[in-house]
């Protein structure tokens, strides 16, 4: 399994991508509510669709592989995934944290197929793939740098079931540095099992 730096490394092609096509996911969201006078607390779930819908398109349009991931009857979980050089980065909305603050990490609930995700079992048909998860907050629909990545090693539907590898800050300004750099960055956690942190 990959280190945070080694994947960073990997993905540092399409960090600024990533960070692009959510903050257009964002205008777009805020300028659709606010046409038709919508309130984003009336029905938040509205609007994180909005922004993942427009995020999925606008990396499809860079040419990078993304789908929609989830459905109505799970939006807190759903999210944009993204297949790029191995590894398969589900990109999810987190809710808690202050800014730069490592929010709250999601479970995966009942679905086997993200329990499977977390457990770091080969997505979809794939021989071999890195599962990560790419955590992201917003402030009044202004996306906060850092986003969040995270190597999952498993869980459930409970909270203490939850088990990771590492966990760490994905600046916008890493998609300029230079590669042997990035291969030495450590993550902000590392994990022997849940709520047994060390500093990374």
């Amino acid at each position: 399994m990959s280190t945070f730096g080694e994947a960073v490394s990997s993905l540092q092609p399409i960090i600024k991508s990533v960070f692009t096509s959510m903050e257009r996911g964002l205008v777009t969201a805020a300028d659709q509510h606010a046409k038709a006078k919508f309130l984003r607390i009336d029905d938040p779930w509205y609007y994180l669709h909005t922004v993942r819908r427009v995020a999925c398109q606008e990396l499809r349009d860079m040419g990078l592989q993304a789908t929609l991931d989830g459905s109505r009857f799970a939006l807190p979980l759903s999210g944009v995934l993204v297949i790029f050089g191995g590894y398969v980065v589900r990109v999810l909305h987190a809710e808690g944290g202050a800014t730069g603050v490592e929010p709250t990490i999601p479970i995966p609930g009942k679905s086997e197929a993200k329990q499977a995700f977390w457990a770091q079992q080969p997505f979809d048909g794939m021989l071999n793939s890195r599962n990560l998860l790419l955590l992201w907050q917003d402030n009044a629909g202004t996306l906060i740098d850092p986003m969040f990545l995270v190597s999952p090693r498993g869980g459930n539907h409970r909270r203490d079931s939850l088990t990771l590898r590492w966990s760490g800050k994905l600046y916008r300004r890493m998609a300029d540095m230079r590669a042997a750099d990035l291969n030495e960055l450590e993550p902000d956690y590392t994990y022997e099992q849940f709520g047994e942190e060390e500093a990374g």
